[in-house]
């Protein structure tokens, strides 16, 4: 009985630690390269994204634009024209 105690501690200490505990990652050098590039386009594009628009979802931004175009109308007269793409599957 002290035996079988034993055993099913040990694989529940198992199980904790292989779900739950903090592994310490190990990077390849393409890791790091990848890392520096992505930080060196956020410095560059920095002041950028601040003033732009960012959506996630391809509804958010038809909402927007579509929102958007119906509150610069400034006449009746106004034509708006959609253009699109239609991505060719080979």
């Amino acid at each position: 009985m002290k035996n079988f105690i034993k055993k099913k501690l040990i694989s529940i200490f198992q199980f904790i630690e292989y779900h739950f505990s903090m592994k310490a990652s190990h990077k390849s050098p393409v890791d790091f390269y990848l890392d520096e590039v992505s930080q060196n386009s956020y410095q560059f594009f920095k002041e950028h994204i601040k003033k732009s628009s960012v959506f996630l979802k391809d509804d958010d931004i038809r909402h927007y634009s579509i929102s958007k175009s119906f509150n610069n109308i400034s006449n009746k007269n106004n034509i708006f024209m959609e253009l699109g793409y239609i991505k060719e599957i080979q």
